[in-house]
């Protein structure tokens, strides 16, 4: 017997594994990312599905509903959404792969479905069979609903806090009966499978659904273009053609710097040590001779090229092994000429990371002088872009970007970015925001996107300190241009010792709004922002759960909670939500500020660092933060960790 392997799984029509409209119970492998668009009737959605451990996989979604209106608009209704599916049990000989999932689960739940699902596979075949509420529970088999009480229940005790936005759990298997729905997919060959589905979602009972369905049975043909690329076409409903464009990738797992290449000279000589270490992408600032033995020594580095400074040690460690008679190297790990890792490689031994390193009165016997300034450049087309406004979908520039970075010293650079718009629609959003407090500091960024086509416009004047005056303490001085709309002055405190998963510190930053057009000139708001922090990366999740609580830009107060996950290869994923002084009834729609967001390193695909990439449902005033270019925790915690 044969597993069908999730590797040739596509995505439903709602981001996750499944056939054309149903979910089964398969998972993606851990770190699988995936960006989606699907067209077909009602709705059209381009979705982003991410599955940080290998029992979850979890998606976002911006949609547009033809044939329900947009109220006080004319044109066709715009949404926004979270999928979410939870692995309960894996696949055996005998037992199937179960999952439960919850569809649309927050907000305006208009596809809102929660379902129970288990797959089977044999051969080249895969079974799945499950029941369904909500949107699923439409079905000629159904069952007898035991999950409402629990469900109604947790309603009752959430119902206080429920608004627009909010996880609404009194919906959820809130349905009377369950019904029961079914799957079979069958791969053809490598490139080819097809699926047959018994689909019991509700129709005609919504205003934007006109056509009652000719059979409950839905086709699929799936072509894999490539490992990362798909097409599935479908027939739903007996009525409707669609198409679902995916493109997956294991961003998490993907090496993004390469093993440290053989020596060719031996490293004794310290000239031998620089030239190698260089030739690797890692620079030297001094190396000092052991007080007690000759036969150690500690070589001071700084680089950017290995985002892992384990994997980084451990390579360091197998070179001088090989390649010298040292007893031992002391690697000090240096990060804006702040020391941020000291570790001890006894090469006598198999590979341990010592970090108890005395160096009392070590003599300094070789030391590089640069010649400063460094100066970096970057010229290349971004496209930007603006999704799910109330004038319409999806709108689009391309711009020409410049970006570069005058070091002046080690601990001390200045950073650009200068933005011209070859070819945009952003002329096009003219719907003023609703509300527009407690201060407006990010409501109206469709006036900054009206200004793009102007001429050259600056993203970024940034100017960057660091500097550590005790061990494990660690500052950050700034000042400039942050962002498209805020321009000021800050500081930002770090404290973490080696290894710890505990880290707090402190921000507080002067900032003034920026003219619309981008330039130099201020409009006429300012305002001083605090904020104290903590965090902790929490055992065997290896997630990092932190919190921030102080004044937020529009002088709200409150408190913003963040859930992240960052992987050896620097890739990271998280959410946050924000609850501030600002009432859910006032703040409307949403209730308060939530988020997703990506970050994915480039440097081997692009040679571009890092593509980031920052969701949140609504755009509003309360909650909003600063977008600072250089993140001082993320820096320094890559070396602690």
């Amino acid at each position: 017997m044969l597993i069908f392997m999730s590797s040739v799984m596509p995505n439903n029509k709602f981001g996750l594994n499944g056939t054309v409209s149903l979910p089964n119970a398969r998972l993606p492998q851990e770190g699988e990312l995936s960006f989606q668009f699907y067209r077909g009737f009602p709705d059209r959605k381009l979705l982003l599905s991410a599955s940080p451990y290998s029992w979850l996989q979890a998606n976002i979604f911006y949609t547009d509903i033809a044939g329900k209106d947009y109220p006080g608009y004319f044109q066709s209704y715009k949404d926004k959404g979270f999928s979410v599916k939870i692995g309960l049990l894996r696949e055996g000989y005998i037992l199937p792969e179960l999952s439960m999932g919850f569809d649309d689960f927050a907000g305006t739940g208009i596809f809102s479905r929660q379902y129970i699902v288990a797959t089977k596979g044999i051969g080249r075949s895969d079974f799945s069979l499950g029941i369904g509420s909500g949107n699923l529970s439409s079905g000629r088999l159904r069952i007898n609903n035991p999950f409402k009480p629990l469900f109604n229940d947790l309603g009752d005790r959430f119902a206080q806090t429920e608004q627009g936005g909010m996880f609404n759990f009194g919906n959820y298997f809130s349905s009377d009966d369950l019904s029961v729905f079914y799957s079979v997919k069958h791969k053809v060959n490598n490139s080819f499978e097809f699926s047959l589905e018994y689909d019991p979602t509700i129709y005609g009972k919504r205003q934007f659904i006109k056509k009652i369905p000719k059979t409950r049975y839905n086709f699929g043909l799936k072509w894999k273009i490539n490992n990362n690329n798909s097409i599935q076409l479908g027939i739903e409903r007996g009525q409707e053609i669609t198409a679902n464009i995916v493109y997956k990738d294991n961003f998490f797992q993907k090496e993004t710097q390469s093993q440290l290449s053989r020596p060719t000279k031996p490293l004794i000589l310290y000239s031998n040590i620089q030239e190698y270490l260089n030739s690797q992408g890692i620079g030297v600032k001094l190396i000092q001779e052991k007080e007690l033995s000759n036969k150690s020594i500690a070589v001071e580095i700084f680089q950017n090229s290995f985002i892992d400074i384990d994997k980084l040690d451990k390579e360091l460690f197998q070179a001088f092994r090989e390649n010298s008679d040292y007893d031992s190297v002391e690697v000090i790990h240096k990060k804006y000429s702040m020391v941020v890792k000291e570790s001890k490689l006894n090469l006598d031994k198999p590979f341990i990371i010592d970090d108890k390193i005395i160096r009392n009165n070590d003599r300094t016997v070789y030391q590089v002088n640069e010649s400063f300034p460094y100066i970096f450049n970057k010229l290349g087309p971004k496209i930007k872009t603006f999704v799910a406004a109330r004038e319409g979908f999806n709108f689009q520039g391309l711009m020409l970007e410049h970006d570069s970075e005058i070091i002046l010293n080690h601990n001390f650079f200045i950073q650009t970015n200068l933005k011209y718009s070859v070819y945009d629609n952003f002329d096009k959003l003219f719907i003023p925001p609703d509300r527009t407090f407690p201060n407006q500091v990010r409501s109206d960024t469709k006036k900054y996107f009206n200004n793009f086509d102007k001429g050259i416009t600056i993203g970024r004047l940034q100017a960057n300190y660091f500097f550590s005056p005790y061990e494990n303490n660690y500052f950050a001085l700034s000042a400039g241009i942050y962002e498209e709309m805020f321009m000021g002055s800050g500081i930002d405190y770090i404290y973490q010792k080696n290894n710890s998963r505990f880290h707090f510190g402190f921000d507080y930053y002067y900032l003034k709004k920026r003219s619309h057009r981008m330039l130099f000139d201020v409009l006429g708001y300012d305002n001083h922002i605090y904020k104290i922090k903590a965090g902790y990366l929490v055992p065997k999740l290896d997630f990092l759960f932190s919190v921030k609580y102080g004044e937020f830009l529009a002088g709200d107060v409150g408190t913003k909670f963040e859930f992240s996950r960052t992987y050896r290869n620097g890739t990271k994923l998280g959410l946050f939500f924000t609850l501030t002084d600002v009432s859910f009834a006032a703040y409307g729609e949403g209730s308060f500020d939530k988020g997703v967001y990506f970050k994915i390193p480039l440097d081997n695909i692009l040679n571009t660092g890092f593509f980031e990439y920052l969701w949140r449902p609504l755009t509003k005033d309360p909650g909003a933060t600063l977008n600072n270019a250089t993140n001082l925790f993320d820096e320094i915690s890559r070396y602690k960790l």
